[in-house]
């Protein structure tokens, strides 16, 4: 948001191609002394560790179970948010825009409603202590802290990079137990969490070759072809409907692909999602089988709930009102919706449910508005239509925490005056002969 380069509208140039792995911000004047030179490099590896910082935080409900034995409280989440306070606090004097508090204000009022009810479970409790620092702190923190190109390029990095000791951990250390269920995934890993992960790192590398990379582009495909493999052997049916709604995104906002060509490759992707679905059904697996999960019955209890109780049960409350039955899977008191909106709606109320949904909306209008500005904000406007659309179907509030952060991400950088009247011109003249300066993040 800081700085700019002269792009042509609508089309990224050959330099911001590549995006992802070199630092293509406007150099401004030349830079003549040492000392200048240094003070450059540090803010630039700083930046780094940054988008690291929160690209951990955002996966660090990927692993379960795991903390030192000396000091038991300390396990990953912990952790990820010990370092992640101080990072946050240092963006606090960041300057905001009157649009952006609005927009934090619709979350944090959604929230609050659902406190409303008191806690009637052990669950309902820690679930109210895990919002303010799962959700609330995890959405400020990412907000403050994800401002510019540098800190977002490594939190997509890191995001990327995470997914291969996952799939590494699928062929070496497989779940006997996971298997049993139709699931691969390694030992003490989150299901969910890494169906979660390798779709989301499928879609970075899809989003990297669409915009034109063309270093090491056979290693990114290979690499992009174990990913889709090992979505598919994690047997998580939110992650890879997530995955299938971003491919959609990807391809009707890249911003030089013609009309004939977007027909043509979605046309290649219904071929695909048909292809999976048939395999999955000759195979049995879990992807095709919609009765194993259960979701059909908790919606409608869900549904029921909403009716019976408009203002909502109060967060963590669910397990009291659901039917006898749902509660002997083994989630029992813990049991949660698996759709986020629901989730709102029967917990926080229909009120929240509504600041919820309109707070989604203008975060998701702004991602796809700003795909085209560059490569960065085409992966993030495809991550962030994956990670909803899996919400849509897995875990619950607390448990998409990646969402959370990539929300934050978006509102953070796509809220420059000229995002929203950003648009792709009708005809390549015009974006031969047309130019101007927009800040690129």
């Amino acid at each position: 948001m800081t700085t700019s380069s002269r792009v042509e509208t609508g089309q990224w140039r050959k330099a911001d191609r590549g995006d992802f792995s070199r630092s293509q911000l406007a150099k401004g004047p030349h830079v003549r002394t040492r000392r200048r030179t240094t003070r450059i490099g540090a803010q630039g590896w700083g930046d780094a560790a940054v988008g690291v910082v929160f690209g951990l935080l955002a996966a660090s409900n990927l692993v379960q179970g795991i903390w030192l034995r000396a000091v038991p409280w300390l396990d990953l989440t912990t952790a990820s948010f010990a370092v992640a306070l101080p990072v946050a606090l240092l963006g606090v004097l960041r300057r905001t825009t009157i649009q952006q508090i609005g927009v934090v204000l619709l979350l944090f009022a959604a929230l609050i409603l659902g406190y409303l009810t008191p806690a009637l479970t052990a669950n309902a409790e820690n679930k109210r202590i895990n919002l303010l620092l799962g959700v609330a702190f995890v959405f400020v923190a990412s907000f403050l802290s994800l401002t510019n190109a540098r800190r977002l390029r490594a939190f997509l990095v890191t995001i990327a990079a995470l997914a291969l000791p996952v799939v590494i951990g699928q062929a070496l250390l497989a779940d006997p137990a996971a298997l049993m269920t139709g699931r691969r995934t390694p030992v003490g890993v989150n299901a969910i969490g890494a169906g979660r992960e390798l779709g989301s790192a499928l879609i970075l590398l899809l989003a990297l070759l669409g915009s034109g990379h063309r270093r090491y582009r056979s290693v990114l495909v290979l690499l992009a072809l174990v990913l889709g493999a090992g979505l598919y052997l994690a047997g998580s049916r939110g992650p890879v409907a997530g995955v299938l709604a971003a491919l959609v995104v990807l391809i009707l906002t890249h911003p030089t692909w013609r009309r004939r060509t977007q027909v043509a490759l979605l046309a290649a992707l219904l071929l695909l999602g048909a292809l999976i679905y048939s395999r999955s059904t000759l195979t049995s697996s879990r992807l095709a089988d919609a009765t194993s999960s259960g979701r059909r019955e908790i919606y409608a209890s869900a549904l029921r709930i909403a009716g019976e109780r408009p203002m909502g049960i109060g967060w963590g409350n669910f397990a009291r009102f659901a039917p006898a039955e749902q509660l002997r899977t083994a989630q029992g008191d813990n049991l949660y919706v698996h759709n986020i909106v629901l989730e709102f709606w029967i917990e926080a109320g229909i009120a929240g449910a509504l600041a919820f949904s309109f707070f989604l909306i203008v975060i998701v209008i702004r991602a796809l508005r700003a795909a085209s500005i560059s490569p960065l904000r085409y992966a993030l406007s495809a991550l962030t239509v994956n990670l909803l659309v899996g919400a849509m179907l897995s875990s619950d509030v607390v448990g998409n925490r990646m969402l959370w952060v990539v929300l934050a991400a978006v509102l953070a950088g796509a809220a420059s005056r000229d995002v929203g009247s950003r648009t792709v011109p009708a005809s390549r003249s015009h974006q031969r002969t047309s130019g101007r300066r927009v800040p690129r993040l």
